[in-house]
């Protein structure tokens, strides 16, 4: 359709999802072409404007903002910087006069948080957030979905993260004594600081600020069941039959063992002047500078004894040969390391997801073409359209345990069939978590470790930047875990790293058990808490809620390590054999082209 045909569509229809989706679609389509110039500006405004108010739509988040966020968080901001050419003047505008209709008034200022870092020819970021801060606290969990994903997209989201926290974290009474901040907002705060907000230990704070918010609508209530899980003290004022007044009594044995296990949890200062300065620049340049000497002049003594590294090596091994190579030659150089390999026995390819920043396609053209289709349709959606390219992707080599057993140098190798009738019906997060928990019990059972390391197959370590006894004592003074990713938010859910993690034999127990102890979580009604095991979520709900502080590994990641992509001859065949021929299917097979005679 035309854009002339979607804005009609959408005008006479702006109680239908359907129609705002196909007006987004063409919109982005056509931002920065002809089509774009020869459209009417009269009717060009218009439809720009309901897109960004949604008025009598009820999908949330609002359909137009969403398909740019996900753009941002794909890492296609040369799309949103192409359509905001066309969108920034008509936002600013609704901006600087709001919607009387609250819900369309919250969409405009949402659209301008999410693209804020686009909007600077127009609008202040001052101006950006007085507004934020106005309209923050009328904000429900659907608007406080996109514009703070800060975790992986920190240059397009960190603003409003920091707008909030130096707005509240100057009082932590601002947020408990709010009459305004509801449960779910104040959960929101809780993630987004990285710290607790309910410190008395005898729980007064917070039962003091359930009562003067509780019963509530369904959305409080799921925050609160989650705030009491994470804050609940066995000796505090809050008692079963307190639990039951605030209609929370069904979660009284839950909160109570986890309760138990933060009590059991380190809490001690640490001594070591590294160690509290692990996450100051000065000390990580200093220390990735001895690293990379001792790499250089393997005769350079380390520092005090080695300490004694349990390396559990799960998930699927793609390109485990190059990833050791790397390992050895950085963060294991100073440890005395025994492996822990539970995997599979095929290889795999790389998913094919869009956000990846490591594809299992060959070709630069094709990739950035791949890329924006799957973002633009889905990934489902593309994986219908061309069958033949997934069962190629499906195809995968077997890898030999002896081998494996030779190559890191253990006889700890457990390699399952993952085909095999025991793991049927098991979705690819349920066999993550399954095999995290499975290599942390082999190295549990085999003896005493002063860390265990949790580390995928295929991710590569480019240089360390810390002292491994500094490591050692922080996690021996506070419940702390080390990964890739520290914990923050992501389209409104708690996430951490998946892919590595360092910690204490008991606090990697908790973290690794994640896969006995999420099912529990899942159905305790608890917010932003999936039925199902979900990457980076369900870790970071069981750390968050057993009183774990996930923070980032000083360690600079290279890429995951694909087994061989395929080819752009072989990605060609395999369209050939699928495919709707239509005009995307066209550019894919173009992109392919230029791969091939580049």
């Amino acid at each position: 359709m035309s854009l002339q045909q979607v804005a009609r569509t959408l005008a006479a229809s702006p109680e239908d999802p359907a129609a705002y989706l196909d007006a987004t679609r063409e919109l982005i389509d056509a931002s920065g072409t002809s089509a774009m110039t020869a459209w009417d500006a009269t009717q060009k405004e218009a439809c720009i404007g309901q897109l960004i108010r949604q008025p009598q739509c009820s999908q949330r988040p609002a359909i137009f903002v969403h398909k740019i966020a996900s753009h941002l968080t794909s890492g296609a901001q040369d799309v949103v910087a192409r359509v905001m050419k066309e969108v920034g003047p008509v936002l600013i505008n609704l901006v600087k006069e709001l919607p009387k209709d609250t819900n369309e008034a919250k969409n405009v200022i949402v659209f301008l948080l999410t693209v804020r870092a686009f909007v600077t020819p127009w609008v202040s970021q001052k101006e950006i957030t007085k507004r934020h801060l106005e309209w923050f606290e009328q904000f429900d969990p659907d608007d406080l979905a996109l514009p703070y994903s800060s975790v992986f997209n920190e240059m397009h989201f960190g603003k409003n993260r920091d707008d909030l926290l130096t707005h509240y974290q100057a009082s932590t009474s601002r947020i408990a004594d709010s009459k305004t901040l509801r449960p779910y907002h104040v959960l929101f705060l809780e993630w987004l600081s990285g710290r607790s907000i309910f410190t008395d230990r005898d729980n007064q704070d917070l039962d003091d600020f359930l009562g003067s918010h509780l019963p509530g609508g369904d959305m409080d209530i799921a925050a609160a069941r989650m705030l009491v899980v994470r804050h609940y003290r066995r000796t505090g004022v809050i008692t079963p039959e307190r639990l039951d007044q605030l209609a929370l009594n069904n979660i009284a044995d839950l909160a109570g063992d986890a309760s138990d296990t933060r009590a059991a949890l380190p809490d001690a200062r640490p001594t070591r002047a590294g160690t509290k300065r692990l996450h100051t620049k000065s000390y990580q340049v200093l220390q990735a500078g001895k690293s990379l000497a001792r790499r250089s002049f393997p005769i350079l003594p380390a520092a005090r004894r080695r300490l004694r590294v349990a390396v559990c090596v799960s998930g699927q091994l793609r390109g485990y040969e190059t990833a050791l190579a790397s390992w050895r030659a950085s963060i294991l150089q100073d440890v005395d390391v025994t492996f822990f390999v539970h995997s599979w026995q095929n290889i795999g390819m790389a998913d094919a997801q869009p956000f990846r920043y490591v594809l299992p396609f060959s070709g630069q053209h094709f990739v950035h073409a791949y890329k924006e289709l799957a973002v633009a349709e889905g990934y489902e959606a593309v994986r219908a359209r061309y069958p033949a390219l997934f069962a190629r992707l499906a195809t995968s080599a077997r890898a030999d345990p002896e081998d494996l057993k030779a190559l890191y140098g253990t006889e700890h190798v457990v390699l399952d069939d993952e085909t095999s009738a025991r793991f049927a019906g098991f979705s690819n997060q349920q066999k993550m978590h399954y095999k995290i928990h499975a290599a942390d019990q082999m190295a549990q059972a085999a003896g005493d470790f002063d860390l265990h390391m949790r580390i995928r197959p295929d991710l590569e370590v480019k240089f360390t930047a810390f002292n491994w006894h500094d490591l050692l004592e922080a996690t021996m003074t506070r419940p702390v875990l080390f990964s890739e990713k520290k914990a923050g938010l992501h389209y409104g859910n708690l996430m951490i790293g998946d892919q590595f993690a360092v910690a204490s034999p008991q606090t990697m127990n908790i973290y690794a058990g994640t896969w006995t102890r999420f099912p529990t979580f899942a159905a305790a009604d608890l917010a932003r808490c999936p039925k199902d095991f979900t990457g980076h979520v369900s870790l970071a709900l069981t750390c968050w809620i057993l009183g774990l502080t996930v923070e980032k590994m000083p360690v600079k990641f290279g890429q995951l390590v694909d087994a061989q992509p395929l080819s752009s001859k072989e990605i060609l065949e395999a369209l050939g054999a699928s495919g709707p021929n239509d005009t995307a299917d066209h550019k894919l097979r173009n992109a392919i082209l230029k791969d091939l005679s580049s």
